[in-house]
């Protein structure tokens, strides 16, 4: 998902996601979608500024269903 970075960092200029980042996205969906909500939590320590908003419309901008995302940004934001 290493291509999703340009899209949904802070100051990140990517207008949509480049490169394998949907199948990324995609095959993490599938295995364990939880696993962005410690991505979300977590981002600061690993060296990257989300733009949580824009991270957000990730998986809409994909064409892929993620309904857990948005409860998993409420709790990252309380």
């Amino acid at each position: 998902m290493v291509d999703c970075l340009s899209f949904v960092t802070t100051g990140g200029t990517a207008k949509k996601p480049e490169g394998t980042c949907c199948s990324g996205l995609k095959t993490v969906l599938k295995s364990d979608a939880g696993c962005l909500c410690e991505v979300f939590k977590n981002s600061a320590q690993l060296g990257v500024t989300l733009n949580v908003t824009k991270a957000l419309t990730l998986p809409a901008t994909c064409h892929l269903s993620a309904p857990s995302i948005g409860n998993c940004a409420r709790k990252f934001l309380l």
